[in-house]
């Protein structure tokens, strides 16, 4: 990924933005949301893509999902509460390390 530009004013605690349709800026939905600009190398659109397509969601969408996700789980390990592991269907346990 790419360098992350930021754009408005205030704090964004809802909605996400793709950049679609608008000519490039965002539509003002409130005042104290933030807009992100992110470039992503050929392969990372292609998986964003993809997964937005498997989610019927939008690629904006998808981002504001990750980040959401990123967000909790880093400041979990930096405070040291807690360990984070995926489980899959047979109980097997993967610890995520490196966040």
């Amino acid at each position: 990924m790419g360098p992350l530009r930021k754009h408005g004013m205030g704090d964004a605690s809802h909605g996400c933005y793709d950049g679609s349709g608008f000519g490039g800026l965002p539509p003002m939905v409130s005042p104290t949301e933030r807009w992100y600009e992110v470039r992503m190398d050929p392969q990372m659109d292609e998986d964003m893509g993809k997964l937005a397509e498997r989610l019927k969601a939008s690629r904006g969408e998808v981002f504001c999902r990750a980040m959401r996700l990123y967000v909790a789980v880093k400041n979990r390990e930096l405070d040291h509460q807690s360990r984070i592991f995926l489980e899959d269907q047979q109980g097997k346990k993967t610890e995520i390390i490196g966040v």
